[in-house]
């Protein structure tokens, strides 16, 4: 069977450390995984079967306002949970 995936996780993935340094955001594992949920809540599923490269060549399209749309869905994600963290420290 083929994996099946969501191409919007994947750029979620690769820029929350970025961005949410950049705000001064905690990122223990309560804190990411809160800022990911959020961000992908907001955002529309763009799913992919991920074999032979085809990932990246299938959205290249849709990249640019793709990653416009994630940095917004982090940003606003990060600064929610920024301000409702979940952890005790």
């Amino acid at each position: 069977m083929k994996a099946i995936k969501n191409y919007m996780e994947y750029l979620v993935e690769m820029n929350l450390d970025h961005i949410a340094e950049g705000l001064g955001c905690c990122l223990c594992e309560k804190c990411r995984a809160d800022i990911t949920a959020l961000a992908l809540n907001h955002l529309p599923s763009k799913y992919v079967v991920s074999d032979e490269g085809e990932v990246f060549t299938k959205m290249s399209a849709l990249q640019q306002q793709a990653e416009i749309d994630v940095t917004s869905a982090i940003m606003q994600a990060a600064l929610v949970v920024s301000k409702n963290p979940r952890h005790t420290e």
